[in-house]
């Protein structure tokens, strides 16, 4: 009697992707078990201005910061890492904590003084308001 094996290729690809990891975390330091980490970022351009979407869950309001200087926008916070009670072990740490800065140099064509910010349900969206075009104007000749 034969034994048959159902062939999975997913899971055949997870395994593989495992040991390939596991072959560069041996030769190739790398900080994929550090708590460094960067938000993800969506960047959108709508017809009045450009939208900065960024993903950073479990952050309050207050440990975000977002400026203006020199024509860089910097957004930066941080992410604390929880507390376990005493006697409680921590099986597996995937999340991502600490802090974090990403910086966007902005065109001629933004608005830096009507930027608005908005946080809403671990999302923070960024509105860059393009500047109005200014029409040329003719001029007359006396």
């Amino acid at each position: 009697m034969n034994n048959l094996i159902r062939f999975s290729p997913r899971t055949n690809l997870f395994g593989l992707q495992r040991e390939i990891d596991d072959l560069f975390d041996h030769f190739v330091p790398t900080n994929r078990n550090s708590n460094a980490w960067v938000p993800s970022v969506d960047l959108i351009e709508t017809e009045a201005s450009f939208v900065l979407t960024l993903d950073v869950p479990g952050i309050p309001k207050d440990h975000l910061n977002i400026t203006v200087k020199d024509s860089v926008l910097t957004i930066g916070g941080e992410r604390t890492a929880p507390t376990t009670d005493e006697g409680t072990k921590r099986w597996r740490t995937e999340r991502r904590f600490g802090q974090f800065e990403r910086r966007f140099t902005l065109s001629k064509h933004v608005n830096t003084d009507a930027i608005e910010a908005d946080y809403t349900d671990g999302v923070l969206t960024v509105t860059l308001p393009k500047v109005a075009e200014v029409a040329p104007r003719e001029i007359s000749i006396n």
